[in-house]
């Protein structure tokens, strides 16, 4: 019933489909890459055209769809109509139709990772995005392609690669500040980031909370949302927090998604094995006070 209802409610029009990435093969690393598409961003735009960046593992891109809505007349009986003795011209009746022209490419930025990435997030003054891969990010100026800034470096110790015990997961501008940011790791950790001139670009706060006594459970950090100019929440595979960045020690408060065991609960329902672990769920604000996340089972929880 609610599927029903939910359709009835919810009316869509199809428009276009675009496919930005096409299977290639990446010479300086000997494999082929895969044209699936990581994360969308939408850029606010003047006019009829919808702006988006869109990445894969290894591209990105800026590129616009355009449209224009048109009126054209639909059959009709023509001539006149009389009522009461008193002829009425029929008059056609108009449909609304939107053309649409191909999607194009306006920015094809050169790839600056040397791992494949993983997130994409979009300032909120629209002028920089930054992207990541397991242990970089990095900064763009959208309007400029060949240009890219590390602002944060997950740096390993003399063993090389193999000592690295923690990998970007998320990350996600403020806000309200877009000189700060915030990284989620594949142990569940929320990094903030603050790149102003007067900082040190690792300079950064950690939020910690108490690891998940399950070693098969790595928690990833899911999404970032912010609440208020000073709290955050941070979703990771089965809690909701929430924090205020001036008091990171702990959470004000946590909130558990599965009442019954996790590791009972993905075994149960055959998770582990089908690879469901590590999907990614977003959270949204309803309202000032609600937040709704997604689960497994097609299930979204209201907080």
């Amino acid at each position: 019933n609610s599927r029903k209802v939910a359709k009835d409610l919810f009316q869509y029009t199809y428009l276009s489909e675009f496919y930005p990435f096409e299977n290639s093969f990446d010479k300086n690393h000997s494999k082929s890459i895969n044209p699936l598409i990581k994360e969308i961003c939408w850029v606010p735009s003047l006019g009829k055209e919808l702006i988006f960046i869109v990445i894969n593992l290894t591209q990105v891109k800026l590129c616009k769809f355009s449209f224009k809505n048109k009126r054209i007349p639909i059959k009709s009986n023509s001539g006149f109509t009389e009522i009461n003795n008193v002829k009425r011209f029929n008059w056609p009746k108009l449909e609304l139709k939107i053309e649409h022209f191909p999607i194009e490419t306006i920015y094809n930025y050169s790839n600056l990772h040397e791992l494949d990435m993983n997130g994409l997030s979009i300032s909120n003054n629209y002028e920089y995005f930054m992207t990541s891969d397991d242990l970089n990010v990095n900064i763009w100026n959208i309007e400029k392609e060949n240009i890219s800034t590390t602002v944060f470096k997950f740096k390993s110790s003399s063993s090389g690669i193999d000592s690295i015990t923690d990998v970007v997961s998320k990350i996600k501008f403020d806000e309200f500040n877009d000189f700060v940011f915030y990284i989620g790791t594949a142990t569940g950790k929320t990094l903030l980031i603050d790149i102003r001139e007067t900082c040190c670009n690792q300079r950064h706060i950690e939020f910690y909370h108490r690891e998940h006594s399950d070693s098969l459970i790595k928690a990833p950090s899911t999404d970032i949302i912010n609440i208020s100019n000073n709290e955050i929440v941070s979703r990771d595979l089965c809690n909701v927090r929430l924090w205020d960045v001036r008091n990171y020690e702990k959470p004000l408060s946590s909130f558990n998604l599965y009442r019954e065991k996790l590791v009972d609960y993905i075994y149960a329902n055959n998770y582990y094995n089908k690879n469901d672990i590590v999907d990614k769920f977003t959270t949204s604000k309803l309202s000032s006070s609600e937040l709704i996340t997604g689960l497994y089972d097609n299930q979204l929880e209201i907080i």
